[in-house]
């Protein structure tokens, strides 16, 4: 019996650090799109963003939206990733072809909602066009940094 209650506690302790664990990388893909230097590029720029300051960036590439409205779809994945408000989350959907960025409550002074829909619709959207994946995902981080770097 004692044996059971520890195995227990012990299994209910480890998943309950693992929920808890911060995210180890700032390019979560879950469908090839990006090359490997392209997230090893961004995951060192995100890091150094982060290093010593309350703030990340996270880039999330996925399949799809599954249907859902990409606002409903990023405040989900907001909870299940338990982010908290000085996080910004830039959201490839591969196949629906969209993207989206969301801001922190924390954030969203630094960067507005006009700010995040001209870096999706002027610096995004003509190099996914022309098939710049790499390029447009490393220009639209490199201007959501600058936001910050702005006094």
């Amino acid at each position: 019996m004692k044996n059971t209650l520890l195995i227990i506690t012990l299994i209910f302790f480890a998943l309950s650090t693992q929920a808890k664990a911060p995210l180890s990388k700032y390019v979560i893909t879950e469908t090839p799109f990006l090359s490997k230097t392209a997230i090893s590029t961004l995951n060192s720029k995100l890091s150094d963003f982060e290093h010593g300051e309350n703030k990340k960036i996270l880039v999330f590439v996925i399949k799809s939206f599954n249907g859902q409205d990409e606002v409903k779809y990023s405040h989900e994945l907001w909870k299940r990733k338990k982010l908290d408000g000085n996080t910004i989350i830039f959201i490839i959907a591969k196949n629906d072809r969209k993207t989206r960025i969301s801001v922190g409550d924390h954030l969203d002074e630094k960067l507005t909602d006009k700010e995040a829909k001209f870096i999706l619709d002027k610096i995004v959207k003509p190099n996914f066009q022309k098939k710049l994946f790499d390029k447009g995902t490393e220009l639209a981080i490199d201007q959501i940094i600058k936001e910050f770097e702005k006094e």
